[in-house]
């Protein structure tokens, strides 16, 4: 999806980076409302200059939209992809359609829910306060908790997303902190034994960090020239660990699972895969 602009530009941007492979179909798609005159030409065509010399199949569509409401820009895309029978939909983080933004908390977002398809929030390749990066995608870190569902995410990436072949697969297991409480400013762990909780953090990173291992074992027979590499088990927040992680290794993308919502859970935010939508510096690859 595009709107023309630098942030709705990002996708594009992002499939130019990565290796070619002549069997990928592109389909960029626009939205302008019923009664704009224009015909999307000038965004289909940035997008397409920004895919640079992708040799893909690459094809272009303008859709029509009765409104300028998100919900009916975020059907268009659905269905489209949809009816294409896609194995990804790509958003820009950001933009500034009259149409609808594409921000996270609208458009993007709300793909990113609704999705039945994996969903790439795109964002330029860039360090936090930096430049943008020179070199292509190179780090790549995956969200891992044990959960059949971040495993899903973790060979999605390792054998289907088409990566550079140098690229450096950092598996990140979070294990959520410990809740506190306060005495007078001195904050203590609400358990009554230091030991005990320090005996069950050990004994919690030891999991963790054997299940990382044996994820990263089975990833490698897909032998794509990636290097796998386990990250130390960190305690935390889950989703401020993935993106602190991702910040220190320079990373262009954060892989997360998504079970997928349902019914009214899909209006509950707060979940660790939506956190890092909102709070990363870097691409997002939502994997359902």
């Amino acid at each position: 999806a595009t709107d023309g602009s630098e942030g709705g530009l990002a996708p594009a941007r992002f499939f130019a980076g990565l290796p070619h492979h002549q069997d990928i179909h592109v389909h960029i798609v626009t939205a302008l409302e019923a009664d704009d005159s224009g015909d999307g030409g000038t965004a289909l065509a940035d997008a397409e200059t920004a895919l640079g010399s992708f040799p893909g199949h690459v094809t272009t569509a303008t859709a029509r939209v009765g409104s300028s409401s998100t919900s009916e820009v975020v059907d268009l895309l659905l269905c489209t992809a949809d009816h294409a029978d896609a194995d990804l939909i790509a958003v820009g983080a950001s933009g500034h359609s009259a149409v609808a933004r594409f921000f996270l908390g609208s458009v993007a977002e709300a793909v990113a829910r609704y999705a039945r398809q994996p969903v790439l929030v795109a964002r330029p390749l860039t360090t936090p306060h930096t430049s943008p990066l020179t070199s292509p995608l190179r780090e790549v870190v995956i969200g891992v908790d044990g959960s059949e569902c971040s495993r899903a995410a973790a060979q999605f990436v390792a054998s289907r997303f088409p990566l550079p072949p140098a690229s450096t697969l950092r598996l990140a297991h979070v294990i959520p902190q410990p809740l506190f409480g306060v005495i007078g400013n001195t904050p203590y762990p609400l358990t009554p034994d230091f030991q005990s909780l320090e005996a069950a953090n050990q004994e919690s990173r030891n999991r963790a960090h054997a299940r990382s291992e044996a994820l990263a074992v089975a990833l490698r027979g897909a032998d794509r020239g990636c290097q796998i590499v386990v990250e130390p088990v960190a305690l935390g927040n889950p989703a401020a660990e993935l993106v602190r992680i991702a910040d220190e290794r320079s990373a262009g993308l954060i892989v997360v699972g998504s079970e997928g919502l349902t019914g009214i859970e899909r209006f509950l935010l707060g979940s660790v895969s939506e956190r890092v939508l909102r709070h990363a510096h870097c691409s997002v690859l939502m994997v359902k």
